[in-house]
């Protein structure tokens, strides 16, 4: 009586280590990333996608250098990288409990022109800055921005002046003026979406009105004047 008693102690204990040692791997399992698909949403800004990267944000490391992480969730993870140049990067994404998954992904530069003419060459812009910098920068979600620029117009009699708007790329125009000099510079105020995302700003004339909205629709990406990176 003694050694089945003994006997079954021991099956139970060596039960209770195999459900422990199951219980571990499939958290193991379970805490590993998986990367299904990768996506270039725009210059700068990658999506991954998958599953158990975790509810907790970990890092990104592209190439040798960190990433801003704009976004994470289990099963999608966004970040940007902006490059100078077109290049394939290796890519690793760490969860907040170490687990690693490796891929790599083609980024292209991010570099957009300081100058644009509207739709029919009646106002150009140029040697535009971004808060004082570049005519590139980062801004904080919902937060405001200078757009500083030389313009140039050409218009006579009724036609003048030229209302120049300008606006994103994802909305009506945010800001307009009334060139009353052919030749001039400005600076006007931009708000940042909310969301997260790289934007372009946009800009066209309107003949002689400044309103809440573009004569032609959205201008093309060709009339852009700069780009700002929002997280």
């Amino acid at each position: 009586m003694h050694t089945t008693s003994t006997s079954n102690l021991q099956r139970g204990r060596i039960f209770v280590l195999a459900l422990t040692f199951l219980a571990a791997a499939g958290l193991r399992a379970q805490n590993t990333p998986a990367i299904t698909g990768t996506k270039v949403q725009s210059p700068g800004f990658v999506n991954i996608y998958g599953s158990g990267f975790g509810t907790t944000t970990g890092t990104v490391v592209v190439g040798s250098g960190p990433a801003t992480v704009t976004y994470w969730s289990d099963t999608e993870v966004q970040f940007s990288a902006y490059t100078d140049q077109t290049a394939t990067y290796p890519v690793s994404v760490t969860t907040s409990t170490g687990a690693i998954a490796n891929f790599v992904v083609s980024l292209v530069s991010a570099t957009v022109g300081s100058a644009a003419a509207d739709r029919d060459g009646s106002a150009t812009v140029n040697s535009v800055s971004i808060n004082g910098g570049s005519n590139q920068a980062h801004v904080s979600p919902g937060a405001t921005f200078t757009v500083e620029f030389n313009y140039s117009t050409v218009c006579s009699g009724s036609a003048c002046p030229i209302a120049i708007q300008l606006g994103l790329d994802v909305s009506t125009p945010q800001t307009c003026f009334y060139a009353e000099v052919k030749n001039g510079s400005k600076t006007l105020t931009m708000k940042a979406p909310a969301a997260p995302g790289l934007h372009y700003i946009l800009f066209d004339r309107n003949q002689n009105y400044c309103q809440a909205i573009w004569d032609y629709g959205i201008p093309p990406l060709s009339q852009s004047l700069g780009s700002i990176a929002v997280y």
